[in-house]
């Protein structure tokens, strides 16, 4: 995630604002909540960009384990299931990884959604429950401190 500054606004916190001041904190804010935003929606193309990204790195592996299908009928018993499924944050109803987020959770219900339409023109609904009843909570938690540790408040200058 890449980082940014918002300007700090305070006028809103004064006893009696000017109304042109406090018009000018509310497009300052409506400006923060647009460059966050923006920052959230580049997070989510990169999981897109970076989406499976072990079945390009192991494709030998994941090809093997393709034609293995027959002779291993149970997924989790190929050889490559644990590289992907522990490589690749999404696979949420496999393992939670460390920090699990929203955005793992948006790449998940994608993922399924997605794989179940192009495969048999239907959504598997018990592919997109979780083991875990706490993982939602702990996705939106992990959510607020990542936003929050990216979004930073200008310094003004010494010169202002």
């Amino acid at each position: 995630m890449n980082p940014i500054e918002i300007e700090p606004t305070n006028n809103i916190d004064k006893e009696t604002p000017e109304q042109k001041e406090l018009l000018d904190d509310v497009l300052e804010h409506r400006k923060h909540v647009l460059l966050v935003m923006s920052m959230i929606a580049e997070e989510i193309q990169v999981k897109g960009v970076c989406h499976d990204w072990t079945k390009i790195a192991y494709f030998d592996k994941f090809y093997d384990d393709v034609v293995q299908r027959k002779k291993v009928l149970d997924f989790k018993e190929r050889s490559w299931y644990d590289i992907h499924t522990r490589g690749e944050r999404h696979h949420l109803n496999s393992h939670q990884p460390l920090g699990v987020n929203l955005f793992d959770v948006l790449e998940f219900i994608v993922d399924c959604i997605c794989s179940g339409k192009s495969r048999s023109g239907e959504v598997h609904r018990d592919y997109l429950k979780f083991d875990d009843p706490n993982l939602l909570v702990d996705a939106y938690w992990n959510t607020v401190d990542l936003i929050c540790e990216n979004v930073k408040i200008k310094e003004k200058d010494l010169d202002e």
